[in-house]
């Protein structure tokens, strides 16, 4: 008997809880070895792209050429998938307690509520939606620990196999995000992602937007709001293009 538990802690601590931890976390890159590409835009704030940008950034964009595989870094269940405004085509990937966007696709590899695991192809890198240029939009966001809501963090932060389901480890990436968006022009907050849904874009009361679903001004689709908006922004959807 007590071989045999020595052979279980063995196997739960060496072989077990390694594999759970990189189911609990992000895999590698969106972007495939080999493809070219470069970071257009941090986390945080920044000026308006063209514009048209939003000067509080939510992720981090890659600039890529139209056409190249993008690669879900976590295994879930896709909650998102089709046109969301400003985000053009997009792709949400849900786990329990975070999730990966994948935005501004060209075209969309994957369909809603198919359960998919880390590297799968998601969609194809493009430009649509509000954008300057040919690049992905990518967003991490986890569960907040204190309020439950879902809260974009920096990936620039989230080191592989970094265990989310871990609530500590998901308040310090919130509270080191907080200070990623805070610092410099003083005018951008930490606050909860809208909730996209399957088929369409939470917004706030107010938003405009054009003929085709997109939001007026602002890239990312979601403009900034202050945390008292969030169930506003929760209960406001428009269907997807």
């Amino acid at each position: 008997m007590a071989m045999k538990l020595k052979i279980f802690i063995y196997l739960s601590v060496f072989i077990l809880m390694p594999i759970l931890a990189v189911w609990a976390g992000i895999s590698g890159s969106p972007i495939p070895a080999g493809v070219d590409h470069r970071v257009s835009s941090e986390f945080g704030p920044r000026a308006s792209p063209g514009g048209i940008g939003s000067t509080c950034h939510k992720g981090i964009d890659y600039a890529v050429g139209v056409g190249n595989p993008m690669l879900s870094t976590i295994s879930g269940q896709v909650v998102t998938a089709g046109s969301v405004g400003g985000y053009g085509n997009t792709v949400v990937v849900q786990s329990q307690n975070y999730s990966v966007l994948y935005g501004h696709l060209d075209t969309i590899n994957v369909s809603n509520g198919q359960n998919i695991t880390a590297g799968t192809s998601v969609g194809n890198s493009g430009n649509t939606g509000n954008s300057t240029g040919p690049h992905l939009h990518y967003e991490i966001r986890v569960v907040s620990p204190t309020t439950g809501e879902m809260m974009p963090v920096n990936p620039a932060l989230v080191q592989p196999n970094m265990n989310l389901d871990d609530p500590a480890t998901r308040q310090s990436l919130i509270e080191a995000s907080r200070t990623s968006m805070e610092t410099g022009n003083g005018e951008c907050n930490l606050t909860a992602a809208g909730d996209l849904g399957a088929g369409g874009e939470a917004l706030a009361p107010g938003t405009q937007t054009d003929e085709n679903g997109a939001i007026i001004g602002c890239e990312e689709g979601i403009q900034e709001q202050g945390a008292e908006m969030a169930d506003a922004l929760a209960q406001q959807q428009i269907e997807a293009a």
